[in-house]
């Protein structure tokens, strides 16, 4: 299981937000200057969220991820956040995104997300299915995506996804634990599964560590907050 260290980016500042809350924004510094701390301390898979382009402002990660490619050529970065067409993506991945990943044109342009997967391999995207009592939400967990989980799941599986980014919307930020039992669940379907939300301790990830088919795990404002530490993420690293 590979422990992904979260970086949220809001008008290029790092922040953790609760359940998605604008206004509940916890602010750390400059993102460049937060990411050169976590790569000095060691870490080298990260996954940044452009929250601004999830909320539907212009997209800034694309600049971004330029200047880190060249800044951190050891980093492995999986990027989120407003990427809702194809000529976004590739732009993404010319930069020097390793993983991109898709939520919104999921729902919205599925062909050009199967077109995605086709030009760059399953390996490079990740569906993000962002959920709330059983719902999947998009466009920065502002709207519905008109489809339960498992039938999302399923889209994304014949789009030719083999990685899902699964979010349980109501713990993220909260640091009260994951959602164990959704994951157990997912886990059947055989998918690569990325478990994201409520992640606070070593016992934590060893859970998620112990089960079938779980590929990684998103980890915030726990490791920002001290209540992890990045020998916890490396005891759970392949």
């Amino acid at each position: 299981m590979i422990p992904w260290v979260a970086l949220d980016m809001l008008h290029g500042r790092a922040v953790r937000l609760r359940e998605g809350r604008r206004e509940e924004a916890a602010d750390y510094g400059p993102a460049e200057d937060v990411l050169a701390r976590w790569m000095d301390a060691g870490v080298r898979h990260v996954h940044a969220v452009d929250l601004g382009g999830a909320f539907g402002e212009p997209g800034i990660l694309t600049s971004f991820m330029e200047a880190w490619r060249k800044r951190f050529p050891e980093a492995v970065f999986q990027v989120a956040g407003g990427i809702r067409s194809a000529a976004a993506a590739l732009r993404l991945a010319e930069a020097g995104a390793d993983r991109i990943v898709l939520g919104s044109m999921l729902f919205e342009d599925s062909p050009s997300a199967a077109h995605l997967v086709e030009a760059l391999g399953a390996a490079r995207c990740i569906a993000a299915l962002d959920v709330r009592e059983g719902r999947v939400r998009m466009k920065g967990w502002t709207r519905d995506a008109g489809l339960p989980l498992k039938a999302a799941l399923e889209l994304a599986r014949s789009l030719g996804f083999e990685e899902m980014l699964v979010t349980d919307i109501a713990r993220d930020g909260g640091m009260a634990g994951p959602n164990l039992s959704l994951y157990q669940d997912l886990a059947a379907s055989g998918l690569g599964l990325i478990a994201s939300g409520g992640i606070a301790s070593r016992d934590d990830l060893a859970a998620l560590a112990a089960m079938p088919n779980i590929t990684g795990a998103v980890v915030g404002k726990a490791l920002y907050e001290g209540r992890l530490s990045l020998n916890d993420l490396r005891e759970v690293a392949p």
